[in-house]
């Protein structure tokens, strides 16, 4: 038999923590010895009830344990756990362990939970009643641990399957923060978890929970499913109003809850579910979004749960009436952790398997919305969608929306905009680029002319935008002395935060320049202009829900700049420097839009900007030739619109600030580049720009690499 360790209490801020141990070290010994305190407890035989305030966490495979005594757990200490810890860069997984445990455990007061189990097919059997004062009584969990600063996690992935779990006794959490679970499976698989005795929650925590997410706040995993578990308990109570007394969220699959007693509070069912009701026991009510399947005496009430596109499904198998009477059917009006969507249509089987007889026989009503935490007002219609089919739709005419509270509207309206601006940002950075002589095509051979094609890539941060577009340009030598040209700027790859912009448009321009010399040397004036519309689709993520509301508008940009420069090349013929000071005017306009909630009114944004810098041109050899700029530049005047919002029926919102994050007004802006010969007409040119942009604190940085040829 392995090495079992011995006493290794969880830390005030770990769960199950995962600790490096010395990488020479073969043995599995404790990190921090001056913990063991108690190390009778990880033995067979009997513990001292009256010393023992520290538990046994078992790190092992194939270990065999009988020991009893009860447990009166000192702050942050659990009782019995299986912990995979990693000693990098493998882990070991708990398997096959059998632990049995006879005593009564209590305590625990802090984080964390009392039993934990992680591992594959381990076996732990307690014979006597658990009281946590702590987050929870147990956690089943698997999934991936990622390391948080200044923490010992180490990010490993563990698998936690096929583990059974016994408890002859009661559960019984009595936290005083009226938060955690009594049990908790995460991110894990095929487990069973057998509870004689009652699941009680005294404390305004959740019964048992069916999760992919840690609902124990110590470390976050990435969300995992959770699915073919099953736990049987003898019966559950629970005043928890999100997870209830039994909860299964989106990340639950087939998971199955068995009952022997009744049921006292909420079912919340956002997977998929199964609940079996043995005997003729109460289920108080049941919220659902998603699958529900429930076996057995009918609950006393159900709610359908309706969000933008998302409704679910209640299947009854079994005739047997509710033990208050006939079911009560109403649509979920909202509360403060879920928020609710219901427009006109037609929902069908919400309800299923479940006959006239059994439906109380209101079957009609109206949510009406408050103007302060719902909005709207809807009709809705419970029908049989045949005599006898035992199949229910849910028919609404009008609009209701439940969203929280009037802050949380506003402070989604305010990210909204947030988000709008970093569009406006990355716009603003694609018609600047285009601008610094970047777009001039300027190599032209015999006949005047010059052509060039290319690409770019360009990414904007708070928040994240990326674009990929195809570059033509065209440029005429009309004389000596003058230029014009034009561009069109294709994007066909864009990826942004929220603000989704078609690009089918393309953005062009035109320009032209006028030069004093004939070989372009002394001053220098330059015209250009840009002009973009596109289509853009405008996400704002709800409160509460995270759902996600839609609105189509349009954007139309455009720029006019004028250049002034003096180009001055060295007495070795092989540095040209290009002062130049500029100003550029841009207007850029979205028209008003609606979300299916909040109607947005129309922004506009007038700037106008000075430029000065300097660019520079250095030939390395006639065929290679290194080019760069820096500059600087600084808004003379910006007006930008707040972004006007309103929902019909709420009151108390307000204009949401287009430049709350904060305004850069001076900018520096900068390139690099590179312009290889082929021959005397023919040019490919490598560039790399970046500039500092107005809002957000934003960056905008562009590659771009083209051919151009002189004709």
């Amino acid at each position: 038999m392995k090495k079992i360790i011995k006493f290794l209490p969880y830390l005030a801020v770990f769960t199950f923590s995962f600790f490096s141990l010395p990488a020479a070290s073969t043995a599995r010994l404790i990190l921090d010895t001056s913990r063991a305190l108690y190390p009778e407890a990880c033995q067979n035989g009997v513990i001292d009830s009256n010393t023992q305030q520290a538990g046994c966490n078992v790190w092992d495979a194939d270990s065999n344990l009988t020991f009893n005594g009860d447990m009166n757990l000192a702050t942050f200490y659990s009782a019995i756990t299986m912990n995979p810890y990693h000693t990098p860069p493998s882990p070991l997984i708990n398997q096959s362990n059998t632990i049995r445990y006879t005593g009564n455990i209590t305590g625990g007061r802090g984080s964390g939970y009392l039993i934990g189990m992680q591992g594959v097919s381990n076996n732990l059997t307690i014979t006597g009643n658990v009281t946590s004062q702590s987050t929870g009584v147990v956690q089943i969990s698997g999934g991936l641990a990622q390391r948080l600063p200044n923490q010992l996690h180490y990010q490993k992935s563990f698998l936690t399957l096929f583990n059974t779990l016994t408890i002859n006794g009661n559960l019984l959490l009595q936290n005083t923060g009226g938060y955690g679970q009594v049990i908790v499976l995460q991110s894990t698989s095929n487990n069973t978890v057998v509870v004689t005795g009652s699941v009680i929650s005294t404390s305004g925590g959740a019964g048992v929970v069916f999760t992919g997410v840690d609902l124990g706040g110590i470390y976050t995993p990435n969300p995992g499913s959770t699915s073919g578990n099953t736990v049987t308990v003898g019966s559950i109570t629970s005043t928890n109003t999100y997870f209830g007394a039994v909860g299964f969220d989106k990340y639950a699959n087939n998971n199955t809850l068995n009952s022997n007693g009744d049921i006292t509070g909420l079912i919340h069912n956002d997977g998929t579910g199964n609940v079996v009701n043995n005997g003729t026991n109460k289920i108080t009510n049941v919220i659902n979004r998603g699958t529900l399947t429930i076996s057995g005496t009918h609950p006393d009430g159900v709610e359908s749960w309706q969000t933008r596109g998302n409704y679910g499904a209640i299947n009854f198998t079994g005739s047997t009436q509710a033990a208050a009477g006939p079911t009560t059917f109403i649509p979920h009006a909202g509360s403060s952790n879920r928020a609710v969507h219901l427009t006109t249509g037609t929902h069908t089987g919400v309800l299923n398997g479940i006959s006239d007889a059994n439906l109380h026989s209101t079957r009609t009503g109206t949510l009406t919305g408050n103007g302060t935490s719902s909005a709207g007002s809807a009709n809705w219609t419970l029908s049989e969608s045949a005599s006898g089919s035992q199949s229910w739709n849910l028919g609404v005419t009008g609009s209701y929306h439940y969203f929280g509270s009037v802050p949380q509207l506003q402070s989604s309206i305010q990210e909204t905009a947030n988000n709008m601006r970093g569009a406006f940002n990355s716009i603003t950075g694609s018609m600047n680029f285009a601008n610094m002589t970047t777009y001039d095509c300027d190599l032209f051979g015999g006949n005047g002319g010059c052509v060039s094609v290319g690409g770019r890539y360009t990414g904007t941060d708070n928040p994240d935008t990326s674009a990929s577009a195809i570059v033509a340009k065209a440029g005429y030598k009309f004389n000596e002395h003058f230029r014009y040209g034009a561009f069109v700027d294709q994007t066909f790859n864009s990826k942004s935060h929220h603000v989704d912009m078609d690009m089918n448009t393309p953005m062009v321009g035109l320009m032209g320049v006028w030069n004093q010399n004939p070989d372009q040397l002394g001053m220098q004036m330059k015209l250009a202009n840009t002009y973009q519309k596109t289509d853009a689709t405008i996400t704002r993520n709800a409160p509460i829900s995270g759902d996600d509301y839609k609105g189509d508008t349009n954007i139309n940009a455009q720029s006019y700049v004028a250049e002034l420069s003096w180009r001055h090349l060295n007495n070795q013929k092989d540095t040209l420097l290009q002062p130049f000071v500029a100003t550029r005017y841009a207007i850029i306009d979205q028209d008003g839009y609606n979300d299916d909630i909040v109607t947005y009114g129309s922004i506009e944004q007038k700037t106008l900007t000075a430029l000065g810098g300097v660019k520079a041109k250095h030939q390395l050899n006639p065929k290679m030739t290194l080019t760069g700029s820096i500059g600087v530049e600084h808004d003379l005047n910006e007006d930008t619109d707040d972004l006007s919002v309103s929902v019909s029926g709420v009151s108390g919102l307000t204009a949401a600030s287009m430049t709350s994050g904060g305004e850069d007004k001076t900018r520096l802006l900068g390139s690099v580049g590179a312009q290889y010969y082929l021959t005397k007409d023919q040019r490919i040119e490598a560039k790399f720009m970046y500039e500092q942009l107005r809002y957000n604190d934003a960056n905008y940085k562009t590659a771009y690499v083209n051919y151009t040829i002189g004709f």
